[in-house]
């Protein structure tokens, strides 16, 4: 017998209950928390990937920097004074001379043989336009991504006036076993191997930086070692990797990535390397035989 009401009475429907909401939502929160990770970990990946990437393109230029100068190496900095009485000018980007000021440190003198690489120089700025002649000049000079080991390779050049003469730091030491301090040919560079060229860098003060370092930082233009002759730059911080203390304002070493810092050795190998094996002067110096290594000031 058929019951036409019955067929219209309305199913019973089972809401979730707040606890099974709770229980959903927290899954689906994990879930993502899960791909974030994920997501973090790759992207990490890949900046450091790209970042060894742009090392190795740099020490192309380093290189061909030198083949077109009698095989010397690319000086580290070269002050206003010196500029003037080498009478060398540079361009930028747009083509237009890059004032002395900005030409002290060593980016705008290799900047053309990278072809003026966005990349190479300013590749860790997030940028809108990804080209160098939208970065301000003083800034590639004075912030590029990777430091120049300029103490010991290549050297610094002063002079107290325009008409000289050019002095090279650390040139005057007259003590015996320390003739030959800066790498000035490739050939001078007695452990390539081992032998800092460029690393990832930013300028600190004193203090001491615990972990990574935030990847935005600015970079510097230079690196220094652990000593620059009896002083002492920056060591291993409490804690170990990747921590790091700064004894005085400088240049150092930068985990911008991860937990090592990119370096471009003389050998043309690019290797993310601890604080730990950069806290050796050993990779500095051609001279050094320590780890502690370090030798008389002017």
């Amino acid at each position: 017998m058929n019951h036409p009401a019955a067929s219209l009475r309305p199913a019973s429907r089972r809401a979730f209950t707040l606890v099974e909401m709770m229980v959903t939502v927290g899954i689906i929160a994990l879930l993502l928390g899960i791909l974030l990770v994920g997501l973090r970990s790759a992207l990490g990946s890949g900046n450091r990937t790209r970042e060894i990437s742009n090392l190795r393109q740099l020490y192309y230029a380093w290189q061909m920097y030198s083949t077109s100068n009698a095989e010397q190496i690319l000086p580290g900095r070269i002050d206003e004074n010196v500029q003037q009485l080498w009478r060398v000018k540079w361009r930028d980007a747009r083509g237009n001379d890059v004032p002395r000021s900005d030409a002290v440190d060593y980016p705008w003198r290799l900047a053309a043989y990278t072809e003026f690489s966005w990349e190479i120089f300013a590749g860790y700025r997030p940028d809108p336009i990804e080209e160098l002649a939208e970065v301000p000049v003083a800034t590639v000079a004075r912030e590029p991504a990777f430091g120049y080991n300029s103490i010991y390779v290549g050297g610094e050049w002063t002079a107290t006036s325009p008409t000289g003469p050019a002095r090279l730091r650390f040139d005057s030491i007259a003590q015996p076993g320390f003739n030959n301090l800066v790498a000035r040919t490739q050939g001078a560079i007695l452990r390539p191997d081992q032998q800092v060229i460029f690393a990832a860098s930013t300028r600190r003060t004193p203090g001491l930086y615990k972990g990574a370092g935030y990847e935005l930082a600015p970079g510097a233009s230079g690196v220094r070692p652990p000593f620059v002759a009896e002083q002492a730059v920056w060591r291993l911080g409490l804690g170990g990797d990747p921590n790091i203390e700064v004894v005085v304002t400088g240049d150092v070493p930068f985990t911008r990535y991860g937990q090592a810092v990119a370096t471009l050795l003389g050998d043309g190998s690019a290797q993310p390397l601890s604080l730990g094996e950069l806290s050796d002067m050993r990779r500095w110096s051609n001279q050094a035989d320590t780890r502690g290594w370090t030798h008389p000031a002017e």
